[in-house]
């Protein structure tokens, strides 16, 4: 991971980081459960005056981290993308990289999906609220994930959902990994006869010209009910990858048999399991 303050401090170098006392520290300190999770940056306070800087719209400042049951972290954001381990002992979470303390994390309160904390790495610190993702960083129930054994290969299969509107023939797909990514793309297909593919309406083949496609890769989490997805958007700077800001969706999801159901509040989609 880069330097914890490669970006802040280019925004913040006439400002003076200053520690934060305890003394409002929750007194039972924090659970694991409550740790594990996405937690995405809302704002920051680069000094102890009080003074909160509101981030949610600050793509030079977004940062995000992801604690792990297996005592692993993944950040990306400001804070250049890495990981490493960590340590949970009361409030204090303690960060590594290949051993090696890399920046510590007291907690100062935790509400439901709210925190508010300091970081502190080479004496200097700064406040951090973050919030939780909806997105379950330990999904419970695979059942969406489609695995393929042919000989000694092995590859996923997808859910598709086929539909005709006019000259339209378009075809929708996901796959889920069990990294929790999600993969989604669209075909849209032009009837023609002319046309160069051939695909398979109502089990007839025609012949279309392809019209379009859109690709998407999706963090989601499933526990047999209800997926989420989220959607990060990516800006490219000279530091590297930022992730602004990002899109969650909560869908109701059920698998039954080869159908996947996936409803909200705008309609009902059922894909079917294609090998």
């Amino acid at each position: 991971m880069k330097k914890l303050f490669s970006l802040m401090l280019l925004l913040a170098t006439m400002l003076t980081f200053t520690a934060c006392s305890g003394d409002d520290e929750p007194e039972n300190g924090i659970s694991k459960s409550d740790l594990i999770g996405l937690w995405d940056a809302t704002a920051v306070q680069f000094n102890n005056d009080g003074k909160w800087i509101d981030i949610t719209n600050r793509p030079d400042l977004a940062l995000s981290i992801s604690f792990y049951e297996d005592g692993s972290y993944y950040g990306e954001g400001a804070l250049g993308d890495g990981e490493g381990t960590y340590t949970l002992s009361g409030n204090t979470i303690k960060t590594y990289i290949d051993g090696e303390l890399y920046g510590t994390y007291v907690v100062k309160s935790l509400i439901g999906d709210q925190a508010e904390l300091t970081l502190t790495m080479e004496g200097e610190t700064i406040g951090i609220r973050a919030k939780k993702s909806k997105i379950n960083l330990a999904p419970n129930d695979e059942s969406v994930v489609i695995v393929i054994k042919n000989g000694n290969t092995t590859r996923l299969g997808s859910w598709e959902n086929k539909t005709l509107e006019g000259s339209h023939f378009v075809l929708q797909w996901f796959t889920f990994d069990r990294m929790r990514c999600l993969h989604w793309r669209t075909d849209d297909y032009t009837i023609d006869d002319k046309g160069m593919h051939v695909v398979n309406i109502n089990g007839d083949n025609v012949r279309a010209t392809l019209n379009s496609q859109t690709f998407k890769d999706l963090s989601y989490s499933y526990d047999g009910k209800t997926l989420v997805t989220r959607d990060d958007i990516i800006v490219h700077t000279e530091y590297g990858k930022l992730y602004p800001s990002y899109e969650e969706h909560v869908y109701s999801a059920t698998v039954t048999g080869d159908k996947l159901t996936v409803s909200d509040d705008n309609m009902t989609t059922v894909y079917i399991k294609e090998s």
